[in-house]
């Protein structure tokens, strides 16, 4: 009959003692290279929804800013300031008018040039809407990336379209049908309207003063009444915002008289006005007195005639 071993026995205390230290260690190796990895895992996980959540809040305020332009029949702008914060100029507080306010990336997140380094000086990209919602550059890219060099873009692009993380660089062919010219056409049909809204295509830089719009530019005006004549040298000029630049213009008058100028609430022209003791040139000087970019009116008044109208893009 087999004998029990005692509590004290020395079977006892070797069917008991459990793992050894070598298991142990293995175990604890296991249970600090898993808990590694799981650490690693939420690390990234969480640098991965930081970028993406910047991401998709950024492009949401691109849209909304987009359609307070068109609900307002007016200008909204979205800049970046630094390379983590942005400003959205809009009406806010859903009065008409337009207030600034500044928003944060996520922590982590920076906006960076093309080829991936952090943005640390400007000019900083921008997206200004005009009231039809449309942007005065042909296409705009704004790229972020997060801690783990992943990158997440939002584009907008000339006709106010905002796309996230997938940037288009061509339009597709699209066939057109062609139009008769009295047949699908109505004459009586009159389109009414003045020329404070001016909207250049945003993607053909040639024969616009300055570049980056015109859609082929725009002819100086010249205009006559009462036997008198008034023409400016210039149909468009580009300025900086803010009086970073300026651009002169000359009126031309074909007899005495003054010209008085009436620019845009953003811009500053100088002089106000000229008198003309016969006919001749003067020459103005056009400045941006606001942060606003857009492109915006300048009335040349001479006479009784109507009113001369120089175009001003203020770019950054």
């Amino acid at each position: 009959m087999p004998m029990r071993t005692s509590k004290g026995s020395t079977g006892w205390l070797h069917d008991s003692r459990g793992f050894s230290l070598a298991q142990m260690i293995f175990t604890l190796a296991i249970i600090i290279v898993l808990s590694g990895m799981a650490v690693f895992g939420f690390h990234a996980s969480r640098s991965a929804f930081r970028l993406n959540n910047s991401a998709r809040d950024f492009a949401s305020h691109l849209e909304r800013a987009r359609m307070d332009a068109i609900r307002r029949h007016d200008g909204a702008n979205v800049e970046f300031t630094s390379s983590t914060t942005y400003e959205i100029t809009m009406d806010f507080a859903n009065n008409g008018g337009r207030q600034t306010r500044l928003f944060n990336l996520e922590n982590g997140v920076v906006l960076v040039k093309s080829d991936g380094t952090e943005m640390t000086s400007g000019p900083y990209p921008y997206a200004d809407f005009d009231w039809r919602g449309r942007t005065t550059e042909c296409t705009t890219v704004f790229r972020l990336k997060n801690t783990r060099n992943d990158l997440a873009t939002v584009q907008v692009a000339g006709s106010g379209d905002i796309t996230l993380n997938n940037s288009a660089g061509s339009l597709p062919n699209v066939n057109y049908t062609n139009v008769n010219q009295s047949a699908d056409v109505v004459g009586s049909i009159v389109i009414k309207g003045d020329d404070t809204r001016l909207n250049l295509s945003p993607c053909n830089s040639s024969g616009a003063a300055g570049g980056g719009g015109g859609g082929g530019g725009i002819p100086p005006p010249t205009v006559t009444c009462n036997s008198t004549t008034l023409s400016l040298s210039d149909g468009l000029v580009s300025i900086r915002r803010n009086g970073a630049s300026s651009s002169t213009v000359t009126a031309t008058v074909s007899a005495s008289g003054t010209v008085t100028v009436t620019p845009d609430p953003n811009l500053s022209v100088t002089p106000a006005s000229r008198g003309f003791l016969s006919s001749g040139s003067g020459s103005f000087t056009i400045t941006s007195v606001t942060r606003t970019r857009g492109t915006f009116p300048v009335k040349f008044n001479f006479s009784t005639c109507t009113p001369a109208t120089l175009y001003v893009k203020v770019t950054n």
